[in-house]
């Protein structure tokens, strides 16, 4: 029992010695905090408002959250007591989170005040999708700190989710030399090719640091170290390193560490030194066509408000840019009648507990507006070409994938199949029409695996009886092709698939073809009759059209990216679709 009580004495002396301030919430909130309304009156509550699967409380029994259900812009803070501060080296430390409700992201804002609350200085402000409470420790050295020093939270309310605050400390820093690794430049999916490695270092240490060592290793391998000196990292600081020896990337799966050390002669804190990584590298690239995927319903009355003053408009705009796929949900209200176990299954996939809620690439939005959204997603590479065909006779659907992947990996192949427009799941929600409703998954919401090796192309089949679906009009069908990484959830790349149903079969005289196929870009047609030729890509998208007058024309359709089209040949006999390659 001794022994247990020196260690508890310990624990408090610790924390009397070292924290300055502390404050959890368990007595409530504001606690010894106090509330400094700026715009608007919404206080901050404890774990209220919509958590969207947040953890709350994120310690002990209580987290202060602020949450406001309008797009009113208010803003309210929680101040800190006086602070000494005035000698001696000071961290800040405190946990938090603010998840992304439909691209809405309610804003943190870290402020300080040397002069009791007078003026106020941005330590750093969190802006983007933070959906797991995350420990931030924020050296205090830059800020000429004194006897009359106060921190605040400051909340901006964007109909996010609640954001949720816990564990507010204020310490002495014991530590001398301490060098933490924040960031480098490398991601998960790289191209092949000399890459050069750089990132950023933030002293989290009292000591200014003048000299460090940067290293790296790829798969075990070779270490590479660079010495940096004459250096200046002021207390809080940071400095951006580019290590002068490049990596070699190349084809196949990585494993690559990048680490600091030997900071200042010797660094006092291990834990924060390295950064690892597993890498991908991609043989190849292509264009990527992204996907937006929308949980809503039709007893949804946000959902109806998003989509008419803000999804709409857009997507009439954009459709062309993008793939959609919208899954009814069976809740609020009685829930959409076009639900189906497979949309419930991708709820579960994606965690959706509200709606309206989206996903770009499999990605929660985290963009002011979703013009800048896609836009994003349209510059980043794409790691797989796909394309698509599909036939319905009747109710039977049948759908053919060919998927080139430029990586090596185990992804997901999804085929998802939509009405474009649907009407009979009208309810209470004032919408009368819905667009891209998910009917059918193939063969289901849980997709096929597809074991890819970089450049080696997988053939798939899927068919299925349409006859129990809420199809309304079979001529309104669309097919959406995506890959997807279970892990992450980013979808890799989308496409649609082209319809053959009406195409007719040539007799040997009458037999029209391009090639060689593939192809460098230069194709030949080889036809008895004047042909009109249309070119697609994988997006259904006409890239090349052309009347062709003779036989065995030459084609020159060199200017198209490498990758998978569609070639769409029509005569007086029929028409024909054919998959062509451009290598």
């Amino acid at each position: 029992m001794k022994k247990l009580l020196l260690y508890v004495f310990l624990i408090i002396n610790f924390i009397t010695v070292n924290a300055q301030y502390f404050e959890g919430f368990e007595s409530g909130v504001p606690g010894t905090m106090t509330q400094q309304f700026i715009s608007g009156f919404t206080s901050w509550g404890s774990c209220g408002g919509t958590l969207g699967g947040s953890t709350c409380p994120v310690m002990g029994t209580a987290s202060a959250s602020f949450y406001l259900g309008n797009y009113n812009a208010n803003s309210t803070a929680l101040v800190t007591p006086t602070l000494d501060l005035s000698t001696g080296s000071w961290i800040l430390k405190f946990k938090h989170s603010q998840r992304s409700w439909s691209g809405d992201i309610n804003e943190l804002h870290v402020e300080i005040s040397t002069d009791d609350g007078t003026n106020w200085t941005t330590i750093i402000s969190y802006l983007d999708d933070i959906q797991a409470p995350t420990q931030e420790i924020i050296n205090l050295g830059p800020y000429s700190l004194t006897t009359t020093t106060k921190i605040r939270f400051r909340a901006v309310n964007n109909y996010g989710y609640s954001l949720i605050l816990d564990d507010v400390e204020v310490a002495q820093n014991t530590v001398s030399n301490d060098a933490e690794l924040t960031s480098t430049n490398l991601t998960g999916i790289m191209s092949q090719g000399n890459f050069n490695i750089s990132g950023l270092i933030t002293n989290q240490g009292n000591n200014t640091i003048s000299s460090i060592d940067i290293n790296w290793q790829a798969d075990g391998g070779n270490i590479y170290t660079q010495n940096l000196t004459g250096l200046n990292i002021l207390p809080g600081g940071t400095y951006n390193f580019n290590h002068t020896t490049a990596w070699n990337a190349t084809i196949g799966s990585h494993s690559l560490n990048v680490w600091v050390s030997n900071t200042n002669g010797g660094d006092s804190n291990a834990a924060n030194n390295q950064l690892s990584y597993g890498i991908a590298v991609a043989s190849n690239a292509t264009t990527r066509f992204p996907l937006f995927e929308k949980f809503t319903s039709s007893t949804c009355s946000p959902c109806a408000s998003f989509n008419s003053g803000t999804f709409n408009p857009f997507y009439n705009t954009n459709s062309s840019r993008f793939n959609l796929i919208n899954y009814q949900m069976n809740w609020p209200g009685s829930g959409d009648p076009y639900y189906t176990a497979e949309g419930g299954t991708r709820r579960s996939f994606y965690n959706v507990t509200s709606v309206p809620d989206f996903f770009f690439d499999g990605k929660a939005l985290d963009c002011a507006t979703l013009e800048e959204c896609l836009q994003t997603q349209e510059a980043l590479p794409a790691y797989f070409n796909i394309s698509a065909t599909y036939s319905l006779t009747g109710s039977q659907l049948t759908v053919n994938t060919s998927t080139i992947p430029y990586l090596d990996g185990t992804y997901n192949l999804q085929v998802v199949v939509v009405e474009k427009i649907t009407t009979g799941n009208i309810s209470t929600n004032g919408e009368t029409s819905f667009k891209n409703v998910m009917m059918k998954m193939l063969p289901d919401a849980n997709g096929t695996s597809l074991n890819c090796t970089h450049e080696v192309v997988i053939n798939n089949t899927f068919s299925t009886d349409l006859s129990t679906t809420n199809f309304e009009e079979y001529s309104d069908l669309e097919v959406v092709i995506l890959v997807q990484n279970s892990s992450s959830k980013e979808v890799m790349q989308s496409a649609k698939a082209l319809n053959v149903l009406g195409n007719n079969s040539f007799d040997s005289k009458n037999e029209i073809t391009l090639y060689p196929n593939p192809s460098n870009g230069i194709i030949s047609l080889k036809s008895e009759t004047n042909v009109n030729l249309e070119i697609f890509d994988i997006t259904g998208k006409i890239v090349f059209t052309k009347e062709i007058l003779s036989p065995n024309e030459s084609i020159n359709v060199s200017f198209l990216n490498n990758g998978m089209y569609f070639a769409k040949m029509k005569n007086e006999n029929g028409e024909k679709i054919q998959k062509i390659s451009i290598k």
